[in-house]
């Protein structure tokens, strides 16, 4: 059976500072490296006592950030009053045009044609010559008393019934039909509530704070070098 090949040193502290730095941009290309059996030393600070010939690294981890949505209040609940404009409708109706009233109608006089017979000249006696023969047969001049009848005329005449007089009469009122609106609720104040306006806002917060650690041992990688890296 072959002989199991024994990773580097260089390449098994090559893989404790990816181990390290895996929050930074340059974990990418330290992935391809197989992490190693033994947890590598990483403290936060220089040993107090270490060995002759050891070598640490400066390594920085720059702060980590993370994105946090808040709900800000942008315009509170407000409550305003709006003025309802009255409400109508259409019906038809009977409007008066012209008012009723009395009237006064003249009456004109009224006549009749009255016949009357009017006596002329009146009865009376008269003497009348006549003429007479005597017994010898002569004319004789006579005179008799005769009785002269009245006479009388037919006259016509236009006498007055009925003065003059003023008749009231009642005149009734001119009247229309129209379609026109008609107010069935009056205007009044609503009050309307408006509810809340809230916005997402996005900022940035600090998950972990900027960290120098050293570790033991560490080897340049991928061209970036840990024991440089900050200055």
């Amino acid at each position: 059976m072959p002989a199991r090949p024994v990773p580097s040193p260089s390449k098994f502290f090559a893989a404790a500072v990816a181990a390290v730095l895996c929050a930074t941009p340059i974990a990418g290309c330290m992935a391809r490296y197989t992490p190693p059996r033994s947890t590598p030393r990483v403290l936060d600070h220089l040993p107090e006592n270490p060995c002759p010939g050891e070598t640490w690294c400066k390594v920085e981890r720059p702060a980590r950030y993370a994105e946090v949505s808040d709900k800000v209040l942008i315009r509170p609940a407000t409550k305003r009053q709006v003025l309802e404009p009255p409400v109508y409708e259409r019906e038809c109706r009977e409007v008066v045009v012209q008012k009723g009233y009395w009237a006064e109608i003249p009456v004109p006089a009224r006549y009749e044609d009255v016949v009357d017979r009017v006596c002329v000249q009146p009865a009376h006696r008269e003497w009348r010559k006549i003429r007479n023969v005597d017994p010898c047969g002569r004319e004789v001049e006579c005179y008799c008393v005769v009785e002269v009848p009245a006479v009388y005329q037919t006259r016509t005449r236009r006498v007055m019934c009925s003065p003059e007089t003023v008749c009231k009469e009642w005149v009734p009122p001119v009247t229309r039909i129209e379609n026109e609106p008609v107010e069935v609720e009056p205007a009044c104040w609503r009050d309307i509530e408006e509810p809340p306006v809230y916005e997402t806002q996005t900022h940035k917060v600090r998950v972990c704070p900027k960290e120098t650690l050293y570790v033991k041992e560490c080897t340049p990688c991928c061209g970036y070098s840990p024991c440089t890296h900050g200055r």
